[in-house]
C-alpha cells in the first residue's frame, strides 16, 4: 500500500516536472525543454513499469535521452552555420574568379589588337604585286588574272588594309596621253579586283604616266618594265 502511495506521489511530482519544463521552455529555449521533458517522461515510464526504483532509473535514462538530443540539435545547428559560411566563401571566390577572367580577357584583346596592328603594318610594307602591259594596251593578260584573284582573296581577311593601285607608262607618246594610259591601266586592275569580290571603298587609284619611267624610248626591253601597274597594300586612309 505504501508503495502505491509513494508511486502516486512520485507520478504527481513528475507531472509537475513536465509542467515546469514547459514553463522553462519560454525562458531557456527549446534545447533545455527537450532535456527536462525527456527526464520527466523517462521517470513516468520507469515508475509505471518498476515502481520507485524504476522511476529513478527512468529519470536517469530520460535525462540522458534529452541531453543526447540537445547535443545532436546543437551539432546540426553548427553544421548549418558552417555550411552557410562555406557557401558565402564560395560565392566570394566565384566573384573573384569572374573578375579575374574579365580582366584577363580584356588584356588578351589588347594584346591581340596590338599584335594585329603590328602584323598589318609589316604586311602592308612587305606585300605588293606588279602587272605588266603591252605597248599602249590596258588589257590584263591571262597570266596576271589568277595572281590578282589570289591577292583579292588574301586581302579579304584583313578589312583594315586598303589597296593602292598606281598606273605607269613608258616615255613614248605624249605626256597627257601617257597619264591617261596609266589611269586606264589602273582602272583595269581595279575592275579585276572588284570582280574578285573586293569592296570598292578599299581600292585607291593613281596615275604617274611617264613621270617615273626609267628606260629610254629606244630601249625596247627596258620600256616593258615601265608599262605596268603596281598594287601596294597600305593602312593609310588618306591616300
Amino acid at each position: 500500500m505504501s508503495k502505491l502511495i509513494l508511486s502516486g506521489i512520485m507520478i504527481l511530482c513528475l507531472f509537475n516536472i513536465v509542467a515546469h519544463a514547459d514553463t522553462q521552455n519560454t525562458n531557456d529555449g527549446n534545447f533545455k525543454h527537450k532535456a527536462e521533458t525527456g527526464l520527466g517522461i523517462g521517470a513516468i515510464l520507469g515508475g509505471l513499469i518498476a515502481g520507485p526504483p524504476g522511476a529513478i532509473l527512468g529519470m536517469a535514462g530520460g535525462a540522458w535521452l534529452g541531453e543526447n538530443n540537445e547535443k545532436k540539435y546543437e551539432q546540426i545547428s553548427q553544421l548549418n552555420t558552417d555550411l552557410i559560411d562555406r557557401q558565402t566563401q564560395l560565392v566570394i571566390m566565384e566573384n573573384r574568379v569572374s573578375r579575374m577572367q574579365e580582366e584577363i580577357g580584356t588584356e588578351m584583346q589588347k594584346v591581340v589588337a596590338r599584335n594585329r596592328t603590328s602584323s598589318l603594318k609589316d604586311l602592308s610594307h612587305g606585300v605588293s604585286l606588279s602587272i605588266y602591259f603591252r605597248t599602249e594596251s590596258t588589257d590584263i593578260d591571262n597570266d596576271s588574272e589568277p595572281r590578282i584573284r589570289k591577292l583579292a582573296e588574301f586581302v579579304k581577311q584583313f578589312p583594315e588594309i586598303k589597296l593602292l593601285i598606281e598606273g605607269f607608262a613608258d616615255k613614248r607618246g605624249a605626256t597627257i596621253f601617257n597619264r591617261q594610259l596609266g589611269t586606264k591601266r589602273a582602272q583595269s586592275v581595279r575592275a579585276a579586283l572588284l570582280k574578285s569580290g573586293l569592296d570598292s571603298k578599299r581600292i585607291l587609284i593613281h596615275s604617274y604616266g611617264e613621270s617615273q619611267a626609267n628606260a629610254s624610248e629606244t630601249d625596247l626591253e627596258g620600256t616593258f618594265f615601265d608599262r605596268r601597274v603596281n598594287i601596294t597594300l597600305t593602312l593609310d586612309t588618306q591616300i
